[in-house]
Order: C-alpha cells, then sequence, then structure tokens
C-alpha cells in the first residue's frame, strides 16, 4: 500500500477533464450503474476536498442533470385530478372501515 505522501501529488492534479472522460466510457453499463459509479467518485472526491488532499471537487464543475424538468406522462386538470383523489379516498375509507370491523372482531390484520 502506497504512502499518503506519495499519493498527495497524484490527487491534487486531478481536474474535471478525467472524472468526465472516465464517465462518458460508461455507455454500455446500465443507467443505475452509472449513478452509482458517479456517486462513488463524487464521495471520493468529496473526501479528498476534506481531509485536504484536493484544493476544489472536481465534481463540482461536472453537469450531472438529466435532462432538465420532464412533464407527467399523463397530465391530468385539477378537476380531474380532484375526481380521482375522491375516489381514492372512498376506497381507502371503506379500507379502513373494514380493518376497523376485523380488529373489533379481534382480528389481528
Amino acid at each position: 500500500m502506497a504512502e499518503v505522501g506519495t499519493l498527495d501529488p497524484v490527487i491534487a492534479e486531478l481536474s474535471a477533464a478525467p472524472v468526465r472522460a472516465y464517465l462518458a466510457g460508461l455507455t454500455d453499463l446500465t443507467p443505475a450503474s452509472r449513478t452509482r459509479k458517479r456517486a462513488a467518485i463524487a464521495s471520493s472526491t468529496m473526501w479528498a476536498v476534506r481531509h485536504d488532499l484536493l484544493d476544489a471537487n472536481p465534481m463540482d464543475r461536472i453537469d450531472t442533470s438529466r435532462g432538465g424538468f420532464r412533464a407527467a406522462r399523463h397530465p391530468v386538470s385539477p378537476p380531474e385530478a380532484h375526481g380521482r383523489n375522491s375516489s381514492l379516498n372512498k376506497v381507502h375509507a371503506r379500507r379502513r372501515a373494514d380493518l376497523g370491523h376485523a380488529r373489533a372482531a379481534g382480528s389481528r390484520g
């Protein structure tokens, strides 16, 4: 294992360019795997900044946006949403009542 003093110059030279290149090369992985790799790099560089091995976090210079705001798949107007919510509330009320009756009858479920 290398001593911390020998790694300091290598870590201190880390910039956003090699991190971007590494992340760009992960296209064959699933989105979840790419996200995990990005998170590992972010936490490692944050640790290095906290321990004064890096002056600045290179991940701060890397865009993490995912294409901006995404609209709902099935936009619903407010009156429709109210109608859906009220019908769901009726279903939940019925289930709560059934659960109350079951508990009163001695069931644990």
